[in-house]
């Protein structure tokens, strides 16, 4: 059944797809008044019916149309109009972005968004027809001029049917897609004629209304080239995606349900209330039970691309309801998920950008990212890596600050910025300062070298020379170079000093010193994660989620030193951005009840079900999810989430353009057993 409902679904999508427009022609009359559509022939109103050729009078309450039929009082010509094309079918014979010089002589139906006209007198002027595909600049000659398409507000719609011209050469526009050709209109239909907008839609640069204003209207923002541009990439990297699974490999694609229970430990969940008493679905963070139940079930191979939900605040790169590409095999390895996900990707990238990444990517372990990079998605773009420099700090040393860094568990950690003098003033030092203050630490050790090797830092007097050259040749530093350090505990420090050098990429760049290739893509598996961690409260919490496999050679340390187990969970990071994780999964009922219920200390009977179905035969499986609204702005050099997502939620998670979150009725708060207090 599965697979049947896969092929009915990849049919529909297939046909949906079909480039063949859907011509035809019909004699569908006003509901208003039993008329056809009025054109603009001439400058002039003229109805469909061939008994008004007189156009369209002004009209008021109780008044008639100037052919004497009763219509629907105080509406404008213009309006009265487009009133009268409510439901009437379009005969679209081309799209705009479809024309080309190949259809010079044919007569084209296209419709579209009027943009600024150019009247160049009373009996020429240009006027460019926008839709989905692209523009094309249509010519209203002097047989159409008058009160016609030109005069109309920007962002009207509008029916046109004309004769495709090549444009004389001195006319012809390369950088457009149809810049060869041109419409010459032979009668024009309004459609909809456009009142002020808030904001022009085709802004750009210091021209483009703010995010919110833009978020308020959304469906306005929706006709920027940037943003069709990128859902239009999106929908076909979907369509690739389930290509690449089902055609290639074999992969089921199964919805699995959005309603189910609360689960502990992750993200906040969002609780949704039902009419029985003080019982509550939740809507999922992920597919993942699901997903292992499936591969219990036999299924053997399953994706769906999954709508998730998180109750957590939202950011650049985060909203509260997102998509991933979600997989599971049975009876896989690491190697064989990774594989896939390797060629799912490089294909992704052929198809979005024209890039192919070179397979198999690089890997690095979480040890060696963190002590490198202070964090577990490393920017592989540029250098500045860390580098402990404890071992130069002597017995004698006499700042109190380097103190700190000597002794079991403590470490400095520092990064050297080439030529960073140009750049780090005392302003933008005092600047690094704040920043640091604000993610928690005290501060950082900046300091500026000179010709001789000599520091320019408050802490230069209390450093021995002997202490000073050796951090200096450890960090290879130049005269010109500016070394930041920071001292403590070492995660701590690494931690720090990993937000530190994002920090000083971005305020190099914003100097003018491009060190990252925004063109450049440094895929990267990151592995050996630590199986638990402890939160701000000392908790121990599980570092992914409580369905990863522990590595097998460490599993005899779960009962003693749980800290020091690794997972068999594996990321892919592109650039600084995690795109996605996987692991293998616990299949073995027993070791999975020991960690939720003995390691973590949580209650099982949330997860009963499904160690009940491990105890059943299940088998070795594995899986992966990529972030899916996260990779397509990663691939465009988006900002933000919300330049690849229809209807993006703000900052704050919530939806400008309708007002939600809102308040509900008390009482229809009730059928749900909920008071607010």
């Amino acid at each position: 059944l599965a697979r049947v409902r896969g092929v009915v679904v990849g049919s529909a999508r297939a046909a949906l797809r079909s480039k063949t427009p859907a011509v035809h022609r019909s004699s569908v009359l006003c509901g208003q008044c039993q008329r056809r559509p009025a054109l603009l022939r001439g400058g002039r109103w003229v109805s469909g019916d061939s008994g008004n050729r007189g156009g369209l009078g002004t009209t008021t309450s109780g008044s008639t149309t100037a052919a004497g039929t009763p219509h629907r009082a105080s509406l404008p010509p213009a309006r009265l109009a487009t009133a009268m094309m409510a439901g009437v079918p379009i005969d679209r014979t081309h799209r705009c972005g479809e024309l080309r010089e190949k259809h010079v002589g044919e007569e084209v139906t296209v419709c579209g968004w009027v943009q600024k006209s150019r009247i160049f007198s009373d009996s020429l002027a240009f006027v460019p027809l926008r839709d989905g595909t692209g523009l094309v600049q249509l010519t209203v000659g002097e047989a159409v001029v008058g009160d016609s398409i030109q005069k109309l507000p920007a962002e009207s719609v509008v029916s046109v049917t004309g004769i495709v011209c090549k444009r004389p050469p001195k006319t012809a526009n390369d950088k457009m897609a149809t810049g060869a050709i041109e419409v010459e209109v032979q009668s024009a239909t309004i459609l909809n004629v456009a009142e002020s907008l808030p904001f022009p839609p085709d802004g750009r640069g210091d021209n483009l209304a703010n995010d919110l204003l833009r978020q308020q209207y959304r469906y306005l923002d929706l006709r920027r080239v940037e943003v069709q541009r990128a859902l239009r990439v999106r929908s076909s990297l979907a369509l690739l995606a389930r290509r690449i699974l089902a055609d290639r490999h074999d992969f089921l694609e199964i919805e699995t349900p959005t309603l189910f229970k609360r689960t502990p430990g992750g993200a906040a969940e969002f609780p949704v209330p039902t009419q029985n008493k003080g019982e509550f679905y939740s809507l999922v963070q992920s597919p993942q039970q699901f997903k292992q139940l499936l591969m219990v079930g036999g299924l053997d191979r399953y994706f769906q691309i999954a709508r998730c939900y998180r109750d957590e605040g939202g950011r650049g790169d985060r909203q509260p309801e997102f998509t991933q590409i979600d997989l599971e095999m049975s009876f896989t390895s690491q190697a064989q998920i990774e594989n896939i996900i390797e060629e799912l990707v490089v294909e992704m990238w052929k198809d979005g950008v024209g890039v192919e990444p070179v397979r198999p990517f690089p890997r690095m372990s979480y040890i060696d990212a963190m002590t490198r990079f202070g964090v577990d998605k490393p920017d592989l773009r540029f250098g500045m890596e860390l580098n402990e420099v404890s071992d130069h700090l002597g017995s004698d040393t006499k700042s109190n600050i380097l103190k700190n860094a000597i002794g079991e568990g403590k470490s400095l950690f520092g990064l050297c910025i080439p030529g960073g003098q140009r750049v780090f003033t005392a302003k933008v030092t005092d600047r690094l300062q704040e920043f640091v203050r604000g993610v928690g630490a005290a501060g950082v050790l900046v300091c500026q070298v000179n010709d001789d090797g000599e520091w320019t830092s408050p802490i230069a007097r209390h450093v021995e020379d002997t202490t000073r050259n050796g951090i200096n040749a450890a960090f290879k530093a130049d005269a010109g170079d500016v070394l930041v350090m920071a001292v403590g505990p070492t995660a701590e420090a690494q931690a720090l000093m990993g937000k530190v050098r994002l920090w000083c990429a971005d305020t190099v760049e914003a100097a003018g010193i491009q060190i990252r290739d925004p063109n450049a893509f440094e895929f990267l598996w990151v592995d050996g994660f630590p199986l638990f961690e402890r939160d701000d409260d000392g908790i121990l919490r599980s570092t992914h989620h409580v369905f990863t496999a522990p590595v097998v050679e460490d599993v005899k340390l779960l009962a003693s030193n749980p800290e020091q187990v690794r997972g068999q969970h594996f990321d892919l990071v592109l650039n600084g951005v995690e795109l996605g994780g996987g692991s293998i999964r616990n299949h073995d009922a027993e070791v999975q009840r020991y960690i939720v219920d003995d390691v973590l200390g949580e209650d099982t009977r949330a997860f009963q079900h499904l160690i009940t179905a491990l105890s059943y035969g299940a088998p070795p499986h594995g899986g992966m999810a990529l972030g899916f609204d996260r990779l397509v702005m990663v691939l465009l050099g988006a900002d933000s989430l919300r330049d690849v997502l229809a209807f993006p939620k703000s900052f704050a998670g919530r939806d400008l353009m309708g007002g939600s979150p809102c308040a509900v009725d008390a009482e229809y708060l009730r059928n749900y057993h909920i008071e607010v207090k």
